[in-house]
């Protein structure tokens, strides 16, 4: 397990184990007059942009980052805070460039920034938002809703999203996470932040540590990806993952309101633990749960 892993565990243990209250989903529930599900993503200047990289879209990626989060729980975004701690560098233009883009954006997705904090460092910068979301009437898509013979489904093609800056301009998957959870009524569904291989293995485990069994040539890839590698362990896609049940698959497919890519079966859920990749020569190959996590130490 890697150290990101254990210190999750960690948590975990410390707030009260998994579920809706706690951590081990995409956002938490606080319960109450309006229930709000709640999420928290930072930006790391070197870790999830360079430095460089045009203001506008550092502001597109902290809040879409955030909004794929609810968008997997299928919640309407209602608002954001946000914290900005600045390192050196920030010219007031470009702080001002980033409040305005921020704005702008949360004003076209139809949320309200409603308050935050901001300092600076000598290190460096680090952008964190928290997205505040409303659930839909049901109640929100966990991601431990898994059973054996469930199909696996994407939303979109998968891989290469840091090499080619897509993860910077992708947008979070809030009309079709509320057209699944309305239409198709998926059993568990989280967004990939850190690659299929890892996030459906923390799926899996979150089911009650069951397995899967996907198949290489039915694995979106985007159209610069040479290998499943890529779309494997890459992550930054943000694309949604989700599982539906072999009877609901015809409705799915002749829905015209969900892409063609996400109506691909990639993959099945089994009851034995771990993931199977089966290739194209009939090669059954054993997946390292591994993508993108970030070094502790």
């Amino acid at each position: 397990m890697s150290r990101e892993g254990r210190d999750l565990e960690v948590l975990a243990r410390l707030l009260g184990g998994r579920g809706l209250e706690g951590p081990g989903d995409d956002a938490a529930l606080l319960r109450g007059p309006g229930d709000l599900l709640l999420t928290m993503d930072p930006l790391v200047e070197g870790v999830h942009y360079e430095p460089g990289t045009a203001v506008a879209r550092i502001a597109h990626k902290l809040l879409h980052r955030n909004l794929s989060d609810l968008a997997a729980m299928e919640a309407r975004p209602k608002a954001i805070l946000a914290s900005f701690v600045f390192g050196s560098g920030w010219t007031d233009g470009e702080r001002d460039e980033l409040y305005e883009e921020l704005a702008r954006e949360c004003e076209r997705v139809g949320t309200r920034w409603i308050g935050g904090d901001l300092a600076s460092t000598k290190g460096t910068t680090v952008l964190t938002l928290c997205a505040l979301g409303s659930p839909a009437a049901r109640a929100p898509i966990l991601r431990s809703g898994l059973a054996p013979g469930m199909n696996l489904h994407v939303s979109g093609p998968l891989g290469g999203s840091l090499a080619s800056g897509r993860h910077l301009d992708f947008e979070a998957k809030l009309a079709l996470g509320a057209r699944l959870a309305e239409h198709h009524g998926p059993a568990a569904m989280m967004d990939l932040s850190d690659g299929l291989a890892l996030d459906l293995g923390r799926m899996l485990r979150a089911s009650g540590g069951l397995g899967a069994r996907l198949t290489e040539a039915r694995i979106p890839l985007n159209h610069d990806v040479k290998t499943v590698d890529a779309a494997l362990h890459d992550g930054e896609d943000y694309e949604l993952l989700f599982a539906l049940n072999p009877s609901q698959e015809v409705q799915l497919s002749e829905d015209p309101e969900v892409p063609e890519a996400a109506k691909i079966i990639i993959g099945e859920v089994v009851a034995e633990p771990g993931i199977l990749l089966l290739g194209d020569q009939g090669e059954r190959i054993v997946v390292s749960e591994t993508g993108f996590e970030h070094e502790l130490s």
